[in-house]
């Protein structure tokens, strides 16, 4: 398709485009329309930890859904074949044969499941629709530049009216990560297809659960102003959003949260996989951290007195730490002139230090008092520990729990979860546009990112595949 004349300029370089039709002369168009693929017709993003890949979207008719693969799927495992990223998937789908069944691995709610799937090719009868598309096409590897015609920086485009051939001029910049662009390529499809469009739509079978969905997310909102059903409803999202094999939307809700605590996604995580039995985590580490989210929230003396168990020592000398810290340096310094045994004298500073914090959490001063008597009557200094973080859980609730899921964005399955609905599913729809053109790949991977980012404000961070 494509005929490129060298200039003595290697800066400025022009690339012609003859008037012929021979498209299978370039070779990214005749891998596209003579190419037999196999194909398995699903969206993959990968995981931080390349343990996989994450299931994005399900193409209405593929052979993922045909082999009852779903949305929020993990795949690790295909043809008895380790798959890390969006690359290593690839790679061995490439190798699969058409039409043969192939154990696929997938983690799904947190449980393994073995299915059997049987690869498809990519048919140019199936184009147009998002059931068969060429979704395996499409790649963010850039092709290598082969000579110094190749461009991807375009200066001027002169047309020869009496011979129709077009001439682009323009530069090769290496600091674009595109590889060289056809323009030659885009503009042929484009003479031919002046109107075209894409959509990413839901399949016509999905639309009543969709309606369904928004009317009930309507009456949610309708009874927000019912400060007890709001608190319900957001602990209700809240839980549902710690479940880690929600993936991406648990990784953004800790994210969301510790910017409202001031400190860091991971930091956050740490914290709750540790409080929950999931990590070890030293009890400094853990309390260094501890200090620095109740600083975060703006209670510097409490954050700083927790943060001094972070330092390690002898009890004595923490707790004494602490009362500097919050200013009881002479209360504890009363407490030292009782003669008090050792025992006694410890069980007191507790009571000092910790009963000052939960003041700082807002603690009725009855319920503070309630818990000292218990343990001077003998129970364990525990009690009002406990309290302590009762009474911080509380605090953080009722002064950042808004601002904790404010502005939060809930992926489709998070929703489904929440309404007992199905994943929705998304199609591929091509207007006067072959999809397995060089335009088309162009409108797909334009509207899918441009919605990712609208829909997920972290997409920018991630990196989405196709096969």
């Amino acid at each position: 398709m494509a005929q490129r004349r060298a200039r003595t300029s290697t800066t400025e370089s022009p690339t012609t485009v003859e008037s012929s039709d021979r498209v299978m002369q370039n070779p990214r168009l005749r891998a596209r329309f003579d190419a037999m693929r196999p194909w398995l017709g699903v969206m993959v993003k990968d995981l931080p930890d390349n343990t996989g890949v994450r299931v994005e979207s399900v193409l209405a008719g593929s052979p993922a859904e045909k082999a009852g693969v779903t949305t929020g799927d993990i795949i690790t495992n295909i043809a008895g074949k380790a798959i890390t990223n969006g690359q290593s998937l690839a790679e061995v789908t490439s190798g699969l044969t058409i039409g043969t069944d192939y154990p696929l691995t997938v983690i799904r709610d947190g449980k393994r499941l073995n299915i059997v799937i049987r690869p498809e090719p990519i048919r140019p009868s199936q184009s147009t629709s998002a059931s068969a598309g060429t979704i395996a096409e499409i790649s963010d590897t850039p092709m290598p530049r082969k000579g110094v015609t190749d461009i991807n920086v375009l200066r001027y485009a002169f047309i020869d009216t009496k011979t129709g051939t077009v001439t682009f001029v323009g530069k090769y910049d290496p600091t674009y990560n595109t590889g060289p662009i056809p323009y030659g390529d885009i503009l042929r499809v484009a003479s031919e297809h002046p109107y075209p469009a894409f959509s990413l739509e839901p399949p016509q079978d999905d639309l009543q659960f969709l309606q369904a969905a928004e009317k009930m997310i309507d009456a949610d909102i309708a009874r927000m102003e019912d400060n007890e059903y709001a608190e319900q409803w957001a602990q209700k999202v809240a839980n549902l959003l710690l479940d880690p094999s929600l993936g991406a939307d648990n990784m953004r809700f800790f994210k969301h949260c510790a910017q409202a605590l001031g400190i860091t996604g991971d930091e956050l995580k740490r914290m709750h996989d540790a409080a929950t039995g999931k990590i070890e985590m030293p009890g400094t580490e853990f309390m260094g951290l501890a200090g620095k989210m109740i600083r975060g929230i703006g209670l510097t003396r409490a954050g700083n007195a927790l943060g001094v168990l972070a330092e390690g020592g002898t009890p004595e000398d923490l707790l004494y730490k602490m009362a500097v810290e919050l200013g009881l340096s002479s209360e504890y310094n009363n407490l030292a002139a009782r003669g008090l045994s050792p025992e006694d004298f410890r069980k007191e500073c507790i009571i000092l230090c910790i009963s000052e914090i939960c003041r700082e959490f807002e603690a009725p001063e009855n319920e503070i008092q309630q818990r000292v008597a218990l343990i001077r009557s003998g129970q364990s200094a525990d009690l009002i520990i406990d309290y302590m973080s009762q009474r911080l859980n509380q605090y953080i609730a009722n002064k950042s729990g808004r601002r904790m899921l404010n502005g939060l964005v809930l992926g489709p399955q998070v929703m489904a979860r929440l309404y007992n609905l199905p994943v929705p599913k998304s199609e591929l729809v091509f207007y006067d546009l072959p999809s397995d053109s060089i335009l088309g790949d162009i409108f797909f991977k334009s509207d899918y990112r441009l919605k990712s980012i609208s829909t997920f404000p972290d997409a920018r961070e991630r990196k989405f595949r196709c096969t």
